[in-house]
């Protein structure tokens, strides 16, 4: 989890655009890709930072459903109120 949160940053893709080949939908060619060097932490912190970014989009996905139903019965509130 952690290496997908670390290369989905958009702060580290961005970095590596001057590499990307190709119009429209670019690319990186896996052997500047595999010799990139790029330090990491320790694997106990990379699974701290992990877990505790798994946590945070579960809190995120919790309170967007809470959003989404709360909307929903503010709709069927609004409904009532003029029939």
């Amino acid at each position: 989890m952690f290496f997908n949160y670390y290369f989905g940053r958009k702060n580290f893709y961005n970095k590596l655009e001057v590499y990307a080949s190709g119009t429209g939908s670019k690319r990186i060619h896996e052997k500047i890709f595999l010799g990139l060097n790029v330090k990491f932490p320790i694997k106990e912190e990379q699974t701290k930072i992990a877990n505790f970014l798994s946590s945070l989009d579960t809190k995120i996905s919790q309170n967007k459903k809470n959003l989404e139903e709360t909307q929903k019965f503010k709709k069927a509130l609004l409904q009532k109120m003029f029939v």
